[in-house]
């Protein structure tokens, strides 16, 4: 691509892109959260579409590409599928006791998946956030380019928390386009469960903290949380664009508390108690003067424990009603009996596992009896990783292995090579901290909606931490007023700390 580029602005293929982006991701967001056919698949072609032309339009990265390593995790993971969904007499990786069992029912194909129908649509349930993580990086190139995704992640957000929170208080029955009709005591938002609202305003949360850090930091000076408040010659704009962060932070996690969800909010609390020292440290780090000798190490964890505390005090005052829940209800026994009979179902059909997608098909069959039926038929394992190792066998591990390996490199990557920017990989680590920890006893992941805000997430600051920057610019982006992000000292950050 010329150099000179960058002044025709922004190619047609792009900018078509990203429309088709936004789009798909509005689409599988707000209704339901992607969960019926009608949001589901419309969403899978316009984000199908815009990755494609974010192939054709973007510009090849230099180095290792992320987007390769993600489309040969995708074309792996689609094969094995295809392999537990392929039918056919004589099969000899069918499992047994459906083989036989299909027998009996008259149908003469024989497969590992006791459902192969339900293994391939789980294909594109399980694709579609790689194909928006692969996209998001296509068409979000350069530090400029995600931070325009990060600003649009946070609109979506602060409007999930900003509904939600007109909703617990004037809609109880309203999930904007449908009726609610459970947890209508707890907000929701748009989504059906408390628990995945939860995850993604925990998410959001890390999102409007980037955007907010970043503003501050265009500020200037040394202190530039003192000169906002103190400097009479800076301008109200420059204020403002301060206080509209702010503001959706704070709502975002207010709205958080409301959910009364146990595992979102201990999860959050604890993913902000895990980078709360990072991000101070960071902070000190740059707001000292390098003329003034370094912060001793016994003000350093002072600071960062004053920090750790006012976590702590605000969600013991604010999220007093999740808290409640969980002191009278205790632990889930139901779902904790559930686990339990998923993990031995799962060493019944260790190599192969019972088909992808098929969990509501084949656990009943495991089911004791002892489990009760608090919650009728168990559609989820309510555990994310017990219910991939059911469904997906032991290969299900190497899989996980390496989506994680990928996301920790990238992020010990932008640890590593940014400087100004450093806070964006810090608060990655925290939204992955975050959706480890409730996958743990949830199945936010597994909601469409859910996945896809999370996948952006990821590839906007895998941008960041992969220092795009350092490609020559394109025709992809333009300078923004993010002066955090787009000035040219911060194209020179890449040099180690």
């Amino acid at each position: 691509m010329p150099q000179n580029s960058a002044r025709t602005g922004p190619g047609w293929a792009i900018l078509l892109g990203r429309a088709l982006f936004h789009s798909g991701l509005l689409i599988i967001v707000l209704p339901k959260g992607g969960v019926h056919a009608f949001a589901f698949y419309p969403a899978c072609i316009l984000i199908g579409l815009a990755a494609i032309l974010g192939r054709v339009g973007g510009t090849a990265p230099s180095g290792r590409s992320p987007q390769t390593a993600a489309l040969i995790l995708a074309a792996s993971f689609a094969a094995y599928l295809a392999f537990q969904a392929a039918s056919f007499p004589g099969n000899p990786f069918a499992n047994e006791i459906w083989a036989k069992a299909n027998a009996l029912l008259g149908y003469a194909g024989e497969s590992i998946s006791v459902q192969p129908s339900a293994t391939y649509e789980g294909m594109f349930t399980a694709l579609l956030p790689i194909l928006i993580y692969v996209a998001a990086v296509d068409l979000f190139q350069r530090d400029d380019g995600a931070f325009r995704l990060i600003r649009f992640l946070g609109i979506l957000g602060g409007g999930f928390a900003l509904f939600g929170v007109i909703q617990i208080v004037w809609l109880r029955d309203s999930l904007l386009f449908f009726e609610k009709i459970h947890y209508r005591d707890s907000l929701t938002s748009v989504f059906v469960n408390r628990n995945t609202a939860g995850t993604l305003l925990g998410v959001a949360s890390f999102v409007l903290l980037i955007l907010t850090v970043c503003e501050v930091r265009n500020i200037g000076g040394h202190s530039p949380l003192v000169r906002l408040f103190s400097d009479p010659s800076l301008q109200h704009e420059d204020k403002l664009r301060v206080a509209v962060p702010v503001f959706f932070f704070l709502l975002t996690l207010l709205a958080l508390f409301l959910t009364k969800s146990r595992g979102a909010l201990l999860a959050t609390l604890l993913a902000y108690l895990v980078i709360a020292p990072a991000l101070v440290r960071d902070w000190m780090s740059r707001r000292r003067d390098p003329r003034q000798p370094a912060m001793s190490a016994r003000r350093r964890i002072g600071i960062t424990g004053a920090v750790v505390v006012a976590i702590g005090l605000i969600a013991i005052v604010f999220g007093s009603q999740a808290f409640t829940r969980l002191e009278q209800q205790g632990a889930d026994i139901a779902r904790l009996c559930v686990y339990g009979a998923t993990w031995r179902a799962f060493l019944d059909n260790w190599l192969f596992g019972v088909g992808f997608g098929t969990f509501e098909n084949a656990f009943p069959r495991y089911r004791p009896i002892e489990c009760g039926i608090p919650y009728g038929i168990f559609v989820r394992a309510h555990n994310f990783y017990l219910e991939g190792l059911f469904g997906l066998g032991i290969v299900f591990v190497p899989f996980l292995i390496a989506a994680y390996w990928h996301i920790a490199r990238n992020i010990r990557t932008g640890l590593k090579t940014r400087r100004s920017l450093r806070y964006v990989p810090i608060a990655a680590a925290g939204m992955v901290i975050l959706v480890t920890l409730h996958s743990l006893v949830d199945f936010s992941l597994q909601i469409p909606g859910m996945a896809a805000y999370f996948a952006a997430t990821l590839g906007a600051t895998t941008t960041i931490c992969l220092g795009r920057s350092a490609m020559p610019r394109s025709s992809s982006d333009k300078p923004l007023r993010l002066r955090g992000a787009a000035s040219p000292q911060n194209a020179r950050d890449r040099e180690t700390a």
